[in-house]
């Protein structure tokens, strides 16, 4: 069994159920799948980073679509201005002792837009246009017919496969085949996420050699 693509993965799930007729009930057991795990375990490709611009005169940056929290925010400079994130009662407090700064040293999440983008306030209001890096968590990249593969089903079939099932033996409310499947579902997170953590802590140490040649 291969389970590279949405097409595998709906195939995979429509042989359990015995059923051919259930499109739009898989795309939505794919869907809490992804919402489970993307505010779960906060995936490497869910990690983006994204550059722009703040308009001077202007205290508030509009994160993308999509993104589920900022990480850090760094304004250009000489050095780069890494942005301290506080409360927004303590960025108004100093903002008036900071006022006409050329760059932001403060920060705080403030809201979301109509359509969903979080707003980001920064004191001081820099004067003039400044350039921005933000880095940032993202919801995963869905999989769809249209989007055939994504980083999750690549590096954990095995979790969408799963979780189809318990979702699948709920909608069908069959809270005993559910139980079933719950556990190697959530032993499958739980294997993923020692694996997202072994690629950020275990890449190696620097060693340091003494002078001479290479042993």
């Amino acid at each position: 069994m291969t389970l590279a693509t949405y097409t595998e993965l709906e195939g995979a799930v429509n042989r359990y159920f015995r059923r051919t007729d259930r499109a739009t009930q898989v795309q939505d057991w794919i869907k809490l799948v992804e919402l489970e795990v993307g505010r779960t375990l906060d995936l490497r490709a869910q990690q983006l980073v994204v550059t722009g611009t703040l308009s001077g005169g202007s205290d508030i940056l509009e994160s993308p679509v999509g993104i589920l929290y900022p990480h850090q925010l760094v304004f250009d400079g000489s050095p780069p201005i890494n942005i301290n994130t506080v409360p927004i009662t303590q960025g108004e407090e100093t903002a008036w002792a900071a006022a006409g700064q050329a760059a932001p040293f403060q920060a705080s999440v403030w809201g979301v837009t109509s359509d969903y983008k979080t707003q980001i306030r920064v004191w001081p209001t820099p004067p003039a246009n400044i350039g921005y890096t933000l880095y940032y968590t993202s919801t995963i990249a869905p999989l769809t017919p249209a989007n055939a593969t994504n980083y999750l089903l690549f590096v954990a079939a095995d979790v969408y496969l799963y979780g189809c099932y318990v979702h699948g033996e709920l909608y069908d409310k069959n809270r005993e085949g559910a139980a079933v499947w719950r556990p190697l579902y959530d032993e499958q997170v739980n294997n993923l996420r020692k694996v997202e953590w072994k690629a950020r802590a275990k890449v190696g140490r620097i060693h340091v050699r003494p002078r001479g040649s290479t042993p």
